[in-house]
């Protein structure tokens, strides 16, 4: 993995962290704002509705901006995993490649660095967002609670 790709994993998962944390806070707000109708202060539940919504607003631009790191950080990988398995098959010798028939190096490129991108690759920014989500609600880490 390169130092870019390193770097673009850790901003995957630190944009997804904190999308947990704004969720959570989201479902804080959510509480006050069912609080607020219950005591009739509208003014209070106006603002307190005006701050999850642009709380959910701030989370849905997170998610996207996530996304886009995140498909960054795989495409990078890909290419790097990709560059590494040409290397290699590049430096073995001729004889190598008469036990294995053309379609062994052509799935090795293809389907299983594919497989490799989707099984490990892919999960790991939303492991770590579960991670940090349970983590956070497990700690009582709401404004108010615990």
């Amino acid at each position: 993995m390169t130092k870019r790709s390193k770097l673009l994993l850790v901003l995957a998962c630190a944009m997804y962290a904190l999308f947990s944390v704004l969720e959570t806070l989201c479902v804080y707000f959510l509480a006050k704002i069912m609080e607020c109708a219950e005591r009739g202060d509208l003014q209070a539940m106006g603002r307190t509705v005006a701050l999850t919504l642009g709380l959910w607003a701030l989370t849905y631009l997170l998610t996207a901006a996530g996304t886009i790191v995140r498909l960054a950080f795989l495409s990078d990988s890909i290419l790097s995993l990709r560059s590494d398995i040409i290397q290699s098959i590049l430096r073995r010798p001729l004889q190598s490649f008469r036990g294995q028939n053309d379609g062994y190096y052509i799935n090795l490129l293809s389907a299983d660095v594919d497989l490799y991108s989707q099984d490990r690759l892919n999960l790991i920014p939303f492991a770590f967002a579960c991670v940090s989500a349970a983590s956070g609600q497990g700690a009582g880490s709401v404004p108010g609670t615990g």
